[in-house]
């Protein structure tokens, strides 16, 4: 607390100051209100966030600091991003009015016109903007799995990409709000999960996502697979959830049934089998593996086995 008192004071001080504008004085108010916001402290967030719009409106907009200073629009852009998926509100800083990806304009460019159709069967009757969005994660994701160990991407535009999806889905819809059309609902809240899987170890300890875990929960109960592909999206959905925003104890029997449910299907007895699903649609094995095999093995425990194989 004395820590977070000292902060109070200096940045008071800059703010009465020359440099109340200055990119280190927004980067501060920044850091308090992505601080507070992770200790779910999310109407004094608010306050600092308001305080920063108007700090950015009188430095001439968000896409003039993106240029001067591209680490520290980041992170407001990343506050924007968490404040609508705690709260369902809609987002402030819309796409249009922000940089574009370097790194997914390369990987549409690369795709083709006639690339990926394949996706159709996990995401058909969906609508195309959400499916436009659900190849450009489809493609980040295979990027990623390709990169060699040695071969590093340049943090600021992987941070842009994910910006980027998780933006484009908020401004599709907020997380409050339930889609409509076809399987809309469920692509655009389980794509959201996924992209959340991306937060670092320390913000997804903290982080709690409950509306989208209402929202994905709601329409994961809902959907009626038909084929095959469906039951293989219906599980990659589950294991999404199951890994970062469902409750380990109030979601643990609805979601070992459908599991259970969807491994039938499809035929699966043992975590590697159902693995080999997953990574059929956006799957990071060095991410999700483990915390996937975990669910697994919990979801087995319910089911009164000690092992890693199911019994149906």
């Amino acid at each position: 607390m004395s820590h977070m008192a000292k902060a109070y004071q200096i940045i008071n001080k800059r703010l009465s100051g020359p440099e109340a504008l200055s990119d280190s004085s927004i980067a501060v108010v920044t850091s308090l209100a992505m601080h507070e916001d992770l200790h779910q402290q999310q109407s004094t967030s608010m306050v600092h966030f308001q305080g920063l719009r108007r700090m950015i409106e009188l430095r001439g907009g968000m896409a003039h600091l993106f240029d001067v200073n591209r680490h520290v629009g980041q992170k407001i852009w990343r506050l924007d991003v968490e404040f609508a998926l705690h709260t369902g509100s809609d987002i402030h800083f819309r796409r249009d009015a922000l940089p574009k990806s370097i790194l997914l304009d390369g990987l549409r460019r690369a795709r083709g016109s006639g690339e990926r159709c394949h996706i159709l069967q996990w995401f058909r009757d969906t609508s195309t903007g959400l499916l436009d969005i659900a190849m450009d994660v489809i493609d980040f994701t295979d990027f990623l799995n390709a990169r060699s160990i040695g071969n590093k991407l340049f943090a600021l535009d992987y941070t842009d990409a994910l910006l980027v999806l998780t933006g484009s889905l908020l401004q599709v819809s907020p997380v409050a709000r339930k889609l409509t059309e076809g399987r809309d609902d469920l692509v655009h809240k389980s794509l959201l999960t996924y992209m959340v899987t991306f937060r670092p170890e320390y913000g997804r300890r903290l982080a709690k996502y409950d509306l989208l875990g209402r929202g994905l929960r709601s329409s994961t109960q809902a959907f009626m697979p038909s084929t095959v592909a469906d039951y293989e999206f219906l599980l990659w959905c589950l294991f999404c959830g199951g890994i970062q925003v469902f409750d380990e104890t109030e979601d643990a029997e609805w979601l070992s049934s459908m599991v259970k449910r969807a491994c039938k299907h499809l035929g699966l007895r043992i975590w590697t089998e159902a693995r080999q699903i997953l990574r059929k649609l956006a799957w990071i094995p060095s991410i999700h593996d483990k915390a996937g095999e975990n669910l697994w093995n919990l979801l087995g425990k319910r089911q009164l086995l000690g092992t890693s194989e199911i019994s149906w």
